[in-house]
């Protein structure tokens, strides 16, 4: 990330499942067992959201038949 510049937090891991187009289980299984998944950065306490970049990112390097919507 470029110094100076912030980048967005989804604040729920509901929000990113949805934006992923991922169910709870599947999500739990790809956070676990695929290294490209978003990792989760804790927010204070027990609360924890994902870097929009790194949704981004991820969606990037899927195929295209593999992204949401498509």
């Amino acid at each position: 990330m470029d110094e100076g510049k912030l980048d967005a937090v989804i604040p729920r891991p509901r929000a990113c499942r949805e934006h992923l187009g991922v169910s709870l289980s599947t999500a739990w299984r790809r956070e676990r067992n695929d290294p490209n998944w978003p990792r989760p950065v804790c927010m204070g306490g027990n609360r924890f959201g994902y870097m929009a970049s790194s949704i981004s990112s991820y969606l990037a390097g899927l195929p295209e038949k593999s992204r949401p919507g498509a």
